[in-house]
């Protein structure tokens, strides 16, 4: 059926583009999908290990989330309109076992639904309901092996554990408390040295934390430079080591957070840096691609 690109716009849609061959520099447009009422779509969509595709919009501070079937042909499977709350800026994220998936809705509930029906499963309000801002990232992570649920929000860094049986309730605990006024990226999971890192900022100020699985602080760094955390998570890599994109400034700490190189780039690092076959990508606002380090 071929490769697809999918990116959401301000135009209220989500663009499937068709991959083109290596050395081409032509793609087309394999169709694109409407969200059920006025909302950009500010979430990059996911893929379901079937194919299936995974998109949601603010809808006016309603919500809308969306499955589309994958292929040449725009097919919604199911389309949910409203889900009592804007969903912006936090991509869907999906269970070890691809049964069961999570998203944040309005700004403080994370909510469990079916991926092959829509159906919703739980709910869970971590914070009070909110408007969202454009900046925060407030995209749930699945622990791999145990399942939990991170989900960073204005208070700090919360735990879900889902339920142990079907119709059973989820439990929820503030893990990490963050200051008054800060705002966190999303967190990023060392599974093999259970390590928790996330960065938080306020203005240009920042810090980032490791913590252990209990909450208990590994260490801190508030010496990286001005910069905030928002759309940019940090990367880690299989040894451990931390890649992180703050403002025009590319970072590689090791697994104790020290230094291990920085390079400035042209333009603002907007975005985080992404890991593939042992090369590490990072785009800039000034139109600039860096590729760093050997295959």
């Amino acid at each position: 059926n071929g490769s697809y690109a999918f990116i959401g716009t301000r135009d209220n849609d989500m663009w499937a583009i068709n991959v083109p061959p290596l050395g081409s520099s032509s793609a087309t447009v394999a169709w694109r999908q409407k969200v059920c009422t006025d909302g950009d779509i500010t979430v990059p969509p996911i893929i379901g290990n079937d194919g299936l595709i995974y998109m949601a919009s603010d809808s006016l501070s309603a919500g809308t989330l969306i499955a589309m079937c994958p292929g040449p042909v725009r097919q919604p499977k199911w389309c949910l309109n409203p889900v009592g709350g804007g969903i912006r800026n936090a991509s869907p994220a999906l269970s070890p076992s691809g049964n069961v998936l999570y998203v944040v809705i309005g700004g403080g509930a994370l909510g469990a639904f079916d991926p092959q029906t829509g159906a919703e499963l739980w709910r869970v309000q971590l914070e009070p309901k909110r408007s969202i801002g454009r900046n925060e990232n407030l995209a749930p992570v699945v622990h791999p092996t145990t399942g939990q649920i991170y989900v960073g929000l204005r208070k700090g860094l919360y735990v879900v554990n889902p339920p142990v049986s079907p119709g059973g309730q989820p439990t929820s605990t503030l893990l990490f408390a963050i200051p008054k006024g800060y705002r966190m990226a999303p967190p990023a999971l060392d599974v093999p040295r259970n390590t928790i890192v996330f960065g938080v900022s306020k203005g240009l100020k920042n810090t980032i934390y490791a913590i252990g699985l209990n909450g208990a602080v590994k260490w801190q760094r508030s010496d990286l430079g001005r910069g905030r955390f928002q759309n940019n998570p940090p990367v880690i890599d299989a040894s451990g080591r931390i890649y992180l994109a703050l403002r025009r400034t590319l970072i590689a700490l090791d697994v104790n957070g020290g230094d291990l190189w920085r390079r400035d780039v042209q333009g603002q690092l907007n975005g985080s840096p992404i890991l593939a076959a042992g090369r590490l990508y990072v785009g800039t606002t000034a139109g600039r691609v860096y590729a760093i380090g050997g295959c």
